[in-house]
């Protein structure tokens, strides 16, 4: 069974990963953002659902953005994404 804060984090990296799917794949359009943002938000959203993350392998467009996640909490993660999204204007 998993525990609270990790099915938060799980609910939390699914809801990202789905606006970064809508936004990757042109279905929605939110001012300001773009498909790069929304592959930023599917990685994020990624990571939040895994037990265990790194930036080895999946993470190919946060490691191009320069974007570390090998260190960083959950909710640094979290963090980085709703900064993402308040770019929207």
């Amino acid at each position: 069974m998993l525990n609270e804060e990790m099915k938060l984090s799980c609910a939390s990296g699914e809801f990202i990963h789905q606006i970064g799917n809508l936004l990757a794949d042109d279905r929605i359009k939110i001012c300001g953002l773009t498909e790069h943002d929304g592959k930023l938000l599917q990685e994020l959203g990624h990571a939040l659902r895994l037990k265990h993350y790194s930036s080895a392998g999946d993470f190919e467009a946060l490691l191009t953005a320069g974007i570390d996640i090998s260190t960083m909490s959950r909710t640094e993660i979290v963090n980085i994404a709703d900064s993402i999204i308040n770019r929207a204007g």
